[in-house]
């Protein structure tokens, strides 16, 4: 029993750190970003008249920037899995 604590303890230790790493380089990056690109000129490029294009641009750009749940979930799921 009380390995078993120890061992979760562990794990959630160095799930916990890995994860604020990743957060803070997460934020980093986003800050950087949101320095270099303004939020009005993301809403110009997605604002085209044809909606195909603008779908096209949405994708490209939420695969560049997965910066959500979407990435963290996968991420953990693999760290678990050592």
């Amino acid at each position: 029993m009380l390995d078993s604590i120890i061992e979760f303890i562990k794990t959630f230790l160095m799930l916990f750190f890995e994860l604020l790493v990743l957060f803070i380089i997460v934020s980093f990056i986003v800050s950087l970003i949101q320095q270099i690109v303004s939020e009005e000129k993301i809403k110009s490029l997605l604002s085209k008249p044809n909606q195909a294009i603008n779908y096209i641009l949405g994708m490209i750009f939420g695969a560049i920037t997965p910066f959500c749940s979407c990435s963290t979930i996968p991420i953990l799921a693999r760290s678990i899995k050592f």
